[in-house]
């Protein structure tokens, strides 16, 4: 009889299991620590360890509790970046992409980055370091731009990752509570400063807060000589304009090029925009490339 009842509760709880089936078990992640003197090492879900500014309110907080920052950009940027790129990334900010595409394109990639805010630059290049990634990684603490020279460069107190080479207004920092410093940063044209074998670029990541169009500028041969290059950049009417540029006539340029736009969305689905659909967009995310077919999902 008791092994029948036995028998009988086996049933009963692969029955559950099936119905209801019990969570796998997940990897603990440690959340972090703090070091002292603003700075925090956390991990990610992806395996790496990080150094954030704990003083940073748009991606530290985000980055310490979950693990993670922008799923569908992350999840893009992933499936783009394949073994052996040479891939150029504006705007490395605190290192979360700078470390995804270095793990990506493997030993034999190679990934150059620019950063204008020296603390940021700091922390980019101490997370490559800690996660054995600066054979394939080269960091240059300079300001992509349209010609070589100096330029004033504003840093948020609170949001760091929003340093811009274009105006700030009052009101944007009332509304997010910020204040600004500014420091004089060497920039640099994309034309003149790469040389050789860095001339061939198969992915480029760009987010310059609004001077995505003085980097276009300063890179218009490299923008011809690789034919088959990806863009994924931020797109802000507001930021290009503080910028002192026209947005839609600076993407113009680009299609004029052959480049086809399209939105990043949240779902990490890829929509089309042409020219006239841009121009009524304030903010997002896109993708660019000359040949749609070797994009992922299309």
């Amino acid at each position: 009889m008791l092994n029948l009842r036995a028998k009988f509760a086996s049933v009963l709880r692969k029955l559950a299991q099936r119905i209801h089936p019990l969570p796998q078990a997940v990897p603990e992640r440690c959340p972090g620590t703090y070091l002292g003197n603003h700075r925090y090492l956390t991990t990610t879900i992806h395996g790496h360890k990080l150094f954030l500014d704990s003083r940073d309110v748009s991606l530290s907080p985000h980055i310490i509790l979950d693990g993670t920052w922008e799923p569908w950009i992350t999840a893009l940027v992933k499936d783009l970046v394949k073994p052996g790129m040479r891939v150029l990334e504006v705007g490395s900010n605190c290192g979360w992409y700078t470390l995804l595409m270095a793990q990506g394109i493997g030993p034999e990639g190679r990934l150059i980055t620019f950063e204008a805010n020296p603390g940021l630059a700091q922390l980019t290049f101490d997370s490559l370091n800690i996660n054995g990634y600066s054979d394939r990684v080269r960091l240059h603490n300079l300001a992509a731009s349209n010609a070589d020279g100096e330029a004033t460069f504003r840093i948020f107190e609170r949001h760091l990752g929003g340093g811009t080479l274009g105006a700030v207004g009052q009101e944007h920092l009332d509304r997010f509570q910020e204040t600004i410093k500014e420091i004089t940063v060497p920039t640099v044209a994309l034309d003149e400063f790469l040389e050789g074998g860095d001339r061939i670029i198969d992915l480029m990541k760009i987010d310059a807060e609004g001077a995505e169009p003085m980097v276009f500028q300063g890179m218009h041969n490299l923008l011809k000589e690789n034919e088959n290059l990806t863009i994924l950049m931020e797109y802000s009417f507001s930021q290009i304009k503080n910028c002192g540029f026209k947005p839609v006539a600076e993407m113009g340029a680009l299609f004029d090029l052959g480049f086809k736009a399209f939105r990043i969305a949240t779902t990490q689905q890829l929509i089309p925009v042409n020219l006239a659909e841009l121009s009524k967009l304030r903010h997002c995310e896109l993708l660019l490339t000359r040949d749609e077919q070797k994009l992922p999902g299309l």
